[in-house]
């Protein structure tokens, strides 16, 4: 009775190994899936501005790529609005560093994955240890046809 145990003790821990390492393969693709589903140019909801997301090292950064009020593009084009965006959470959150343009403060800010060609920013601030959401926008991302215009 005894040989029955330790060979059930010995499966369980290859499988309780196993599904580990699956686990964490698994978080991996999960990342690098939202990472290829970020990188593109993406438009806000208004259509008044149009961002780059691309990757620099592990972190990815938005640019700003297109104003649709000309005075403001001479000042805008090439802002860094986001920086230091880092996937978490299986894959459907990034956390980064939001820099408003109008303002130039830093605000912690989130990104939720909404769908396809759809992103959730959320603009965050620190009330008694806690963060609220200061702001809430929907960005899609752009085709190439209109990013053409």
């Amino acid at each position: 009775m005894e040989n029955y145990s330790s060979v059930l003790l010995l499966a369980s821990a290859f499988m309780t190994t196993g599904l580990v390492i699956w686990l964490i393969v698994w978080r991996a693709n999960r990342v690098f899936d939202m990472g290829i589903k970020l990188a593109g140019i993406w438009t806000n909801e208004s259509k008044s501005l149009r961002v780059i997301l691309h990757q620099i090292d592990s972190a990815f950064q938005a640019e700003i790529i297109w104003v649709e009020n000309q005075l403001d593009s001479v000042r805008l084009l090439g802002f860094k609005l986001i920086k230091d965006m880092i996937p978490v959470r299986y894959g459907f959150q990034v956390t980064g560093i939001y820099n408003d343009p109008f303002t130039g403060f830093d605000y912690p800010m989130q990104l939720l994955w909404s769908g396809k060609g759809k992103l959730k920013l959320a603009l965050l601030h620190k009330v008694n240890g806690r963060f609220q959401v200061l702001r809430e926008e929907i960005w899609y991302l752009t085709t190439t046809q209109e990013a053409a215009i």
